[in-house]
């Protein structure tokens, strides 16, 4: 699995933690701000779940191939 796949696969499933915390009224804005840490560092840079969640597929891969381009640190 590639670093996208990975990155893909780690967005799936922040998606569907979001939205159980969502269905569960006594986190509804604790979590508005949640860093995924590891897309963090894979990133180097400070993504939120909610701004990658709002990312389609290829604003994702343009994004990890910029910081792949200029910074990219593993």
């Amino acid at each position: 699995m590639n670093i996208i796949e990975k990155i893909k696969n780690r967005r799936n499933e922040s998606r569907q933690n979001m939205m159980k915390k969502a269905e569960n009224k006594d986190t509804k804005n604790h979590n508005l701000m949640i860093v995924d840490v590891d897309l963090q560092k894979c990133l180097n840079c400070s993504f939120t779940i909610q701004k990658v969640m709002m990312m389609s597929d290829l604003q994702l891969i343009r994004e990890i191939k910029t910081a792949v381009n200029y910074n990219f640190v593993l």
